[in-house]
């Protein structure tokens, strides 16, 4: 009866841990290049002038509320 408990319990911390493992990493990666916390926020940047780029391409109307894709606006 406690097989089950305790692998579910196994699979929970071997689940924490990888988590674990990967924030690590990434806190290390970001420790080790410095610059990486501009290039991150260079690329968001870009990104939401692409996004602000398209919408601007989209009509008035097909910006209105409850306009679904291949909808027409309200």
């Amino acid at each position: 009866m406690g097989l089950i408990p305790s692998g579910l319990f196994a699979l929970d911390w071997q689940a924490s841990l990888a988590r674990v493992r990967r924030d690590v990493w990434a806190f290390l990666r970001f420790l080790w290049d410095r610059d990486l916390l501009a290039r991150l926020a260079a690329r968001r940047r870009a990104l939401v002038d692409e996004t602000d780029a398209l919408a601007r391409l989209l009509p008035a109307d097909g910006l209105a509320e409850g306009a679904g894709p291949g909808e027409p606006g309200r």
